[in-house]
């Protein structure tokens, strides 16, 4: 008996590549995305792919779960002996002046029916009080709390 093609499966569209006369700056997040997709900066594309190789390969051996605490433990590392340099060079005034606070983007709003609303401000107000929290923890505001 003759059998059927088999059903063609619907294939994902890809954006173009930008144009080769802009820039990363032109197009903005879009554009650097492409630049490591496209090896258009061989050392930045290199970094990437190792760092994807080395989360898969982590998380072909580990949950995320414990994937995520070591990573996070990780960023700690670094951050924590970075932050009591600082702290030590201002006690002894040899520290430059600390630079302003950068400002928190503003969440663009949204005009929804009234209940999306409520929903969004609701997810909003957590999504910031967790970003801050985390920030706070990883650029080591406090050593005790952040250890």
């Amino acid at each position: 008996a003759p059998r059927a093609p088999p059903p063609e499966l619907p294939q994902a569209s890809v954006p173009p590549p930008p144009a080769p006369d802009q820039s990363a700056s032109a197009t903005g997040a879009d554009g650097q995305v492409w630049e490591l997709l496209y090896w258009r900066a061989p050392e930045r594309s290199a970094l990437a792919l190792l760092v994807a190789l080395v989360a898969l390969g982590c998380l072909s051996r580990f949950s995320a779960i414990s994937v995520g605490a070591y990573g996070a433990l990780a960023v700690l590392a670094v951050t924590v002996p970075l932050r009591l340099r600082q702290v030590a060079l201002r006690a002894l005034g040899t520290a430059p002046p600390e630079p302003p606070a950068w400002a928190q983007p503003e969440v663009p709003g949204v005009l929804c029916p009234e209940q999306q609303q409520r929903w969004a401000r609701y997810l909003a107000r957590h999504v910031v009080t967790a970003t801050r929290t985390l920030t706070r923890l990883f650029l080591v505001h406090s050593v005790p709390e952040s250890l």
